[in-house]
């Protein structure tokens, strides 16, 4: 503290030329930073990527045919769009709740969503006595995508004050949201015969070997597109960053900026 105060007290005794010229010095100096950071990355997503086309079931090797290579090739895109997608997501969440360690499932979304995909094969079971997932991936993602919007729908719902959105209220209530939908994912799984074995892969995540090509590229688009509305309203998310009474005084629409971080992160998802 008293080194902090030293440092304050020398910097506000300096003229104005030199902490000037003190803080471009630390604009470049961050600036080097984040480009070195993201060149760091970058690197590392390349050898990844490298990696996973030599990693086979005889060791490290390049695909001997055109069908193992596309296999393998399909597998990385998918990883690559799904990081992207995750991290586009944890950007906007971080602005909306104005938070740097937000992650994506804070807000109850995955839990939701889990418990739509439960709902759904329990209902199929009851309706059928069939273990199957109700409609196949396609309906198993469509009953993840309806549990994800009525938790958020709820979230959103229950964590506004005077008709105003509350970041801290938004992150409790996401919380409780997250711990009720994964208690009643539990339940169902006690419920079924086989303890949700089935549906297991949903619950846990993984990358499906047998996705297409325009189905990942459906997904890139999205992405892209949710990248593009996110730097569209950059400016007017480093305004509400720096709170709400200093966001409406320059004229920013907290509640539609909300709204629209909100359906662009869920659509990420």
């Amino acid at each position: 503290m008293a080194s902090e105060a030293a440092s304050t007290s020398a910097q506000a005794g300096t003229p104005a030329p030199e902490r000037s010229a003190f803080l471009a010095r630390a604009a470049r100096a961050g600036g080097t930073r984040g480009v070195l950071t993201l060149l760091g990355l970058a690197l590392a997503l390349a050898a990844a990527v490298v990696l996973r086309l030599l990693v086979g079931g005889e060791g490290l090797h390049w695909p001997e045919s055109e069908d193992l290579w596309r296999l393998r090739a399909d597998r990385v895109l998918a990883g690559c769009i799904v990081g992207a997608a995750l991290a586009v997501a944890g950007v906007l969440l971080q602005s909306l709740l104005r938070n740097p360690l937000a992650s994506p499932d804070l807000l109850g979304l995955a839990s939701g969503a889990g418990l739509g995909v439960m709902v759904a094969t329990y209902v199929g079971y009851l309706a059928g006595g069939s273990l199957a997932l109700v409609g196949g991936d396609l309906g198993s993602a469509g009953a993840a995508m309806i549990g994800a919007c009525a938790a958020l729908a709820l979230v959103y719902a229950l964590s506004q004050r005077s008709g105003l959105l509350d970041p801290v209220s938004l992150v409790l209530v996401g919380v409780v949201v997250g711990i009720i939908a994964s208690a009643g994912v539990m339940l169902l799984q006690h419920l079924l015969p086989d303890r949700g074995f089935v549906v297991s892969r949903w619950l846990l995540g993984a990358l499906r070997d047998d996705a297409t090509r325009p189905q990942l590229l459906g997904v890139g688009g999205v992405t892209l597109a949710v990248l593009g509305l996110g730097l569209l309203l950059a400016r007017a998310m480093d305004a509400a960053a720096l709170g709400e009474d200093e966001a409406r005084s320059v004229g920013v629409p907290l509640d539609a900026l909300r709204m629209l971080r909100g359906s662009g992160r869920g659509r990420a998802l």
